[in-house]
């Protein structure tokens, strides 16, 4: 594989802009193309995507990489399509990206592009979870939302967002319900004010919380565990989509229904970006 010296940013947040200060910082050339306006570094600015690649060994993009799965999120309209059409058959070109969508991975590497997706790496994985449930407590106060402060809390999902949200919440004294498949397994090892139950039985346990915070990216709970919640219970949704719950159970909440996309990105971008460096750079070696 040849030696990357020459890294293009393809649109982004300000966590590509400090993962830029790190790769500049290291040696790398950088440079950025259609990277929203106030988004600003020094480093070389290009005006397309045909140059960008032309220039570069590696193309970095944003994560999640798009919402619609037509153009590159963060980015002053660039087009997925552009980007493979920018592209000649090209061994060397390595293109990085967070939650690239499995047809656009498909079309690189029919190209011969080494594809490297970032959210996929544990190592970013584990340390983006702690970010975010570090930065749920930020969005709280930020948005002056009811404190959790000894109030009883469902957690939907016990991934690695979902455990990193544990410790925080029991120094708030908060009582703690736990869904997930494997409540039984749980509950053995459980902390006192930790409880875990199965999703099945989500609308006999959760009609006493005073908030329920969404982890997992799938259908979760149905419409008679939402209709089981106090009448001023809030829905924290932290995960992708999906979501935990469908639009109907969204509808039905109303302004109770609180999405909290991308919160490392927002409250700790710097820490991201440089959370996109290592990724990155454990890849290259």
């Amino acid at each position: 594989m040849k030696k990357v010296t020459n890294i293009a940013f393809l649109g982004g947040d300000d966590r590509s802009v400090h993962a830029m200060e790190c790769f500049g910082g290291s040696g790398y050339e950088v440079a950025s193309c259609g990277m929203l306006d106030k988004m600003s570094l020094d480093c070389v600015k290009i005006s397309t995507v045909y140059d960008a690649v032309k220039f570069a060994d590696a193309l970095i993009l944003p994560i999640p990489m798009t919402r619609d799965q037509k153009s590159l999120s963060y980015s002053n309209e660039l087009w997925l399509d552009d980007i493979v059409e920018s592209i000649d058959k090209n061994e060397n070109l390595i293109v990085f990206g967070g939650m690239i969508p499995s047809f656009f991975e498909e079309k690189l590497k029919d190209l011969s592009v080494k594809v490297f997706d970032y959210a996929k790496d544990e190592y970013y994985l584990q340390a983006t979870a702690e970010l975010t449930a570090k930065a749920f407590f930020d969005f709280i106060k930020d948005k002056r939302l009811p404190s959790l402060n000894n109030s009883k809390v469902a957690i939907c999902g016990f991934g690695r967002i979902g455990k990193n949200l544990i410790e925080p919440l029991v120094r708030l004294n908060a009582q703690i319900q736990v869904f997930s498949s494997k409540s039984e397994e749980y509950n053995k090892n459980a902390l006192p004010s930790v409880v875990f139950y199965d999703y099945k039985d989500a609308a006999l346990a959760i009609g006493e919380c005073d908030a329920v915070i969404n982890t997992a990216p799938s259908h979760v709970l149905d419409m008679q565990a939402i209709k089981s919640l106090p009448s001023d219970a809030l829905f924290y949704e932290l995960a992708s989509a999906p979501f935990g719950i469908d639009e109907v159970e969204r509808e039905y909440l109303g302004a109770r229904y609180i999405k909290a996309p991308g919160l490392p990105g927002v409250y700790y971008p710097k820490e991201s970006g440089e959370l996109i460096y290592k990724s990155v750079l454990s890849f290259l070696g």
